[in-house]
């Protein structure tokens, strides 16, 4: 097995075996830098830090008045219907608004 950085020539790259994986992947985490991992001639693995992700804000739960307010601002069916139908209503809603231009 051929290791090397990222972008440096294969000739320039050393030679490794599986018990040094473990050390490989400790650097490429310490030092944020891609390694590339000859393992035949025709096959390359690249080793390269994990991306991070920003921590999301934790939503609260929502309050009766937000419900109350959702509810009122979707509005009401007399009676409810099955979800294709929803789907259908929106397209023709849609391409109404869309192409009629009256």
């Amino acid at each position: 097995m051929v290791v090397g950085m990222e972008g440096v020539n294969m000739a320039t790259e050393m030679s490794i075996d599986m018990s040094h994986l473990a050390e490989l992947a400790d650097e490429v985490r310490k030092t944020r830098q891609p390694r590339t991992v000859g393992i035949s001639r025709d096959v390359v693995a690249v080793l390269k830090p994990a991306t991070r992700t920003a921590a999301r804000p934790r939503q609260q739960e929502p309050t009766a008045e937000d419900i109350a307010l959702l509810a009122g601002a979707a509005g009401t069916l007399p009676q409810p219907l099955p979800w294709e139908e929803m789907r259908k209503i929106a397209w023709e809603d849609h391409m109404a608004e869309k192409f009629d231009h009256s």
